[in-house]
């Protein structure tokens, strides 16, 4: 996701079998928060009611991603 999204290729994370016509904006932003809620130091990942903030304001400016956390040993990309 994290390579897909630096790439500015996120959208190729969707389903190809999803119907037309997606909402190509908030597909982004859905993917931009869940990035933002993974990043590596804690203290700049989002509260949840932020994070529901950031999702039902689409008019909110959304801070760039920093790098993401490893999970579950994994090296990040």
């Amino acid at each position: 996701v994290w390579r897909l999204w630096r790439e500015n290729r996120a959208l190729e994370l969707v389903d190809q079998r999803m119907p037309e016509p997606l909402q190509k904006n908030e597909i982004l932003r859905c993917i931009h928060v869940g990035l933002l809620c993974v990043q590596e130091n804690a203290t700049e990942r989002p509260t949840m009611s932020r994070v529901v903030l950031m999702l039902s304001n689409t008019s909110m400016t959304l801070a760039a991603p920093s790098s993401v956390g490893s999970l579950g040993g994994r090296s990040k990309m």
